[in-house]
């Protein structure tokens, strides 16, 4: 089966938010990162006749949505962001997603019914810093770097939490 290589800022992502809604304690985002992090580096492998191997990356010429187009990389991100979802923050998250258009990125969470979270405390847990490492890390991936990268979070029934941008 193959597995594609995509952003490891997933991790970090999943584990601020869980930091600005106060569902997890430092063992508990420290177990969560490596646990990701293992996946990620799985995720840097295929399955060949029992052997991996590394996978090569293709450099997208163009724009972040470019590259994440012609490697299928919104849905397997999409697809990570749900598996995540369902694994650490089923309780937490009605939904996690992930949306291209240009070199704009988006990541929206949407919080289950009767949960929500303190704006202030979101935009104080993601950093301008952690903005730029997510930039640095997209670019490294897709030769391409994103001018504006967004975190979103949202109430179940849509009401706008907070939106953080770098």
């Amino acid at each position: 089966m193959k597995k594609i290589k995509v952003i490891t800022l997933i991790a970090t992502l999943v584990v601020v938010s869980a930091f600005a809604t106060g569902c997890a304690n430092k063992q508990a985002v420290k177990d969560l990162t490596n646990e990701l992090e293992s996946l990620a580096n799985e995720l840097e492998t295929v399955d060949n006749d029992e052997k991996a191997t590394t996978v090569p990356i293709q450099v997208a010429e163009g724009s972040v949505e470019d590259f994440y187009s012609k490697n299928n990389g919104i849905k397997i991100v999409n697809d990570q962001l749900e598996q995540a979802r369902l694994s650490q923050y089923a309780d937490t998250y009605k939904s996690m997603t992930f949306e291209v258009s240009g070199n704009t990125i988006t990541y929206t969470y949407v919080f289950k019914e009767g949960l929500t979270a303190d704006a202030q405390a979101l935009r104080e847990s993601l950093t301008e810093e952690m903005g730029n490492e997510t930039k640095d890390k997209i670019e490294a991936e897709a030769g391409v770097r994103p001018t504006k990268v967004s975190f979103i979070y949202e109430e179940a029934d849509g009401t706008l939490i907070t939106e953080i941008s770098y």
